[in-house]
């Protein structure tokens, strides 16, 4: 059972991060961006597209700074989707590095060490054939690897994806500094949860994956069928290749998420917090899907989840842990 760390600790952490994070945006706007000037910044956080400029995705899923978070309306749209699209949250030099390593690692599986295979474990390299939707065959083209976000990785073990899961680390401690800042938003603006998420994200142990679809058979009909979430929620990185779709009101919509931005999405866990499963005014996990007429794609996605020892609410005295391991049952079946 994965130890909780003390709110004190957690708190440190989380200043040091901040901390962190605010150098991180200076690089952002100065270097990606190409911004000047303290004033430029300013500018660019309070920027927001107009609705003449908007994409069908856009208009349903409108992006916001994180100043903007501290209003009512991303709030009131994510009630309504599930989704909410952060501008300038994701630092695209360290996310092209984790993508560039990662097309790298993926394109070459027989040179991954075995001893870096994930197996029955919660971190490493899972084949083609392995994993599935919940109740569904096993995938046998997609392949991905997994870390915890906050844990240090082994990296000796081999030496070919070493830079890989050091440049993973990276995107993955920005992503979990970037839920916490939002979570802190959340609880003020979606009373009635019974417990602040600020602090089961503060203490959780989230899990972070790099996944990669080889280009598609021509026969293929999906590269990954329609499914949810069973994380608190889901954070996408922006700059992934087209392809991934959400469903809202029934129909389905192409997500996009340039570099710099992220998505957050939520997931089953999150029912739970919001007056459980059968509650009317519950928030339940998006169902989404990845095309298949697409080429060669990769994307990085942060699973905010509590840490494994936390009592659910709602949910007759599960805990974390019981809820995550179902899963693995149910879509790693060969294992």
């Amino acid at each position: 059972m994965q130890a909780r760390r003390s709110l004190s600790d957690a708190q440190a952490w989380h200043a040091s991060e901040a901390e962190r994070f605010k150098e991180t945006w200076r690089e952002i706007y100065h270097s990606f961006f190409g911004l000047a000037s303290a004033g430029a910044e300013s500018e660019y956080l309070l920027l927001l597209a107009s609705e003449a400029d908007m994409t069908t995705t856009e208009r349903l899923v409108p992006p916001c700074t994180f100043k903007q978070l501290a209003g009512p309306e991303p709030w009131a749209g994510f009630r309504r989707t599930g989704l909410i699209r952060i501008r300038g949250a994701a630092h695209p030099p360290s996310v092209e590095a984790a993508r560039e390593a990662g097309f790298e690692v993926f394109r070459h599986p027989e040179l991954i060490d075995p001893a870096c295979h994930r197996g029955n474990g919660e971190t490493g390299y899972t084949p083609p054939g392995v994993e599935g939707v919940a109740g569904g065959p096993a995938n046998t083209r997609r392949h991905f690897w997994d870390i915890r976000a906050l844990r240090k990785e082994d990296n000796r073990r081999c030496a070919f994806t070493r830079r890989f899961v050091q440049s993973l680390e990276e995107v993955a401690r920005h992503m979990s500094l970037a839920i916490c800042q939002a979570m802190h938003h959340m609880d003020r603006h979606l009373p009635g949860l019974g417990i602040e998420l600020y602090h089961v994200i503060l203490h959780g142990d989230h899990g972070f994956r790099a996944t990669h679809y080889p280009i598609a058979d021509n026969g293929a009909d999906l590269r990954f069928p329609r499914h949810r979430d069973r994380s608190l929620f889901t954070v996408f990185v922006g700059g992934s290749e087209a392809g991934l779709q959400v469903e809202i009101d029934g129909e389905w919509h192409d997500l996009e998420n340039p570099p710099g931005d992220i998505v957050i999405m939520a997931g089953g866990m999150l029912r739970f917090w919001t007056g459980g499963p059968t509650h009317p005014d519950r928030i339940g996990a998006v169902p989404h899907r990845v095309r298949h007429d697409v080429g060669e794609r990769l994307s990085l996605a942060l699973f905010a989840e509590p840490a494994s020892d936390t009592v659910m609410p709602n949910a007759d005295g599960r805990t974390a842990g019981d809820y995550l391991a179902e899963l693995v049952r149910l879509t790693r079946p060969r294992l």
